[in-house]
């Protein structure tokens, strides 16, 4: 059942113009138009797909953050096991900028703390390690 189109002619309206109506969603707005299509629009806080991460030559006990640097919210916060990490994260446009720190201080031998910065885009990154031993 389409809009009442008698009130918008006479405003000068066309038909179409009144059918964009906000549904009940909690993915951004969807409208209908000419031929009864529907589209869905994403918010600016859907991701805009996922992207690999690996963290490599991590000493096993450290622990390794993510954070974000626009709000310095913690994306991940883990232990590794050692060797090589793989995370999947959502990647947004524009792109993030991630702050990861690595560290073991409470093992034996102990290492300095690891930091550096990375972009996350649609593309895959990969971020190598070099956690100093702590003489």
């Amino acid at each position: 059942m389409g809009p009442d189109v008698s009130a918008m002619n006479m405003l000068g309206a066309t038909p179409w113009s009144a059918c964009i109506v906000g549904l009940p969603t909690t993915r951004g707005r969807q409208y209908e138009g000419p031929g009864g299509f529907f589209g869905l629009g994403l918010l600016p806080t859907d991701s805009l797909g996922t992207m690999q991460l690996t963290i490599q030559n991590v000493v096993a006990g450290s622990r390794y953050r993510l954070e974000d640097t626009t709000n310095s919210s913690s994306l991940v916060d883990a232990i590794a096991l050692g060797g090589d990490v793989l995370l999947t994260l959502p990647y947004y446009s524009p792109s993030r900028v991630l702050r990861l720190k690595v560290r073991n201080s409470s093992g034996s031998p102990a290492y300095q703390a690891f930091e550096t910065l990375v972009t996350i885009t649609a593309a895959n990154a990969s971020v190598y390690v070099l956690q100093a031993l702590d003489e």
